[in-house]
């Protein structure tokens, strides 16, 4: 998925950051619109100009208004379709992010921290426990 995002359009540029960031952080949806970030949006500032509505939102409509939480999905369903991948849910970036972690040897304390689940046996147990094997939990 990432390799393909390379050869995204750069009009697709905010949807490619946002998926990268969801598979390295784990972030769920809302986290992710809810981002802000002074500064970050100059450039788009400039081109609106006085129709530009100041959030200091990472990810934005055209005019700066926060992203609506569908406007990710849409853009993942479409780019899964021009590329031959498997459509999967945002939050499956979330259960990926957990995954990867686990298997790079993360021990389940640190990904619950990330995660921030209350309990590390929310985190083996809600779909990550299929990627950990029993010698490695250590609860």
């Amino acid at each position: 998925m990432l390799d393909l995002f390379q050869k995204e359009d750069e009009s697709n540029f905010k949807y490619v950051c946002f998926y990268t960031l969801a598979v390295y952080t784990g972030f769920r949806l809302g986290e992710l619109i809810g981002l802000e970030w002074k500064g970050l949006q100059d450039i788009q500032r400039k081109k609106v100009g006085s129709k530009w509505i100041e959030t200091d939102r990472v990810f934005t409509k055209w005019n700066g208004l926060t992203l609506d939480r569908s406007a990710p999905g849409y853009y993942f369903k479409k780019f899964c379709e021009r590329t031959g991948m498997r459509y999967v849910s945002n939050h499956s970036m979330r259960h990926l992010n957990a995954s990867l972690l686990i298997n790079a040897g993360v021990d389940v304390k640190t990904v619950q921290s990330c995660l921030g689940h209350s309990m590390a046996a929310t985190t083996v147990n809600i779909s990550y426990g299929h990627t950990v094997q029993s010698s490695y939990i250590s609860i």
